[in-house]
């Protein structure tokens, strides 16, 4: 395979849907039977190499209590500022703790993850039309 991790029958994972895309838009291109129209995987891969670190979800910065007794932040209802990774597992919403200088690395990851999902689509979409001109022939 591509370096792309097969995914176990019971595990689960917020990048299933990404990982998908990637084996039917490269490996199951690749892998053309009847198929006349042939994937180049090479070019999208080395556009693709970049995108790393990469993730699916969102960062939010969120205001939560501490939990002191004597904190005069949470007292005063300010509270105190917390990141957030917010992402989908098996269909439902989960969000982790980010501590504070991990934040602009995750920022990072979730821009390559979005840029890694359009340049999917657009190897998929190019693909398809190739597809295409073949059957018109």
């Amino acid at each position: 395979s591509l370096g792309v991790p097969k995914m176990k029958k019971n595990e689960k994972s917020s990048f299933f849907p990404l990982r998908s895309c990637i084996r039917y838009v490269i490996i199951d291109s690749m892998k053309t039977k009847a198929n006349k129209v042939k994937a180049q995987p090479a070019p999208f891969l080395e556009k693709v190499a970049g995108f790393m670190p990469v993730a699916r979800g969102s960062l939010a910065l969120v205001r939560k209590a501490c939990g002191k007794p004597g904190c005069r932040a949470c007292k005063s209802g300010r509270k105190h500022p917390a990141w957030l990774f917010v992402y989908r597992e098996g269909g439902k919403q989960k969000s982790r703790h980010v501590p504070a200088q991990c934040a602009p690395l995750m920022k990072l990851a979730i821009e390559n993850g979005r840029k890694l999902e359009q340049a999917i689509c657009a190897e998929g979409l190019a693909y398809l039309d190739s597809l295409v001109a073949e059957a018109a022939r």
